[in-house]
């Protein structure tokens, strides 16, 4: 149960980081990498993505870094990290 509040936190704080009309794909892109474990290379080769991986691993660090500010540095070191 515990872990199913952290993630609904860091879900609402994302959907505030993940602003603009590529919120959905970068949200998406967000959870691939921490709670499906996904690469930033594999993610890159879904045609719905749209980015090289490099463009997957800039929004990964800008979300994360969003998501720790609001929700304190322990936030993400106390998710599924793959």
């Amino acid at each position: 149960m515990e872990r199913k509040v952290f993630l609904k936190q860091v879900d609402d704080q994302l959907q505030d980081c993940a602003a603009g009309s590529n919120r959905d794909r970068d949200c998406l892109i967000f959870w691939f990498y921490y709670l499906q474990g996904m690469s930033a290379k594999a993610i890159a080769a879904l045609t719905t993505v749209k980015l090289t991986a490099k463009g997957v691993e800039a929004v990964i660090y800008r979300l994360t870094r969003c998501v720790r500010e609001h929700l304190g540095d322990a936030g993400l070191a106390n998710s599924a990290e793959p």
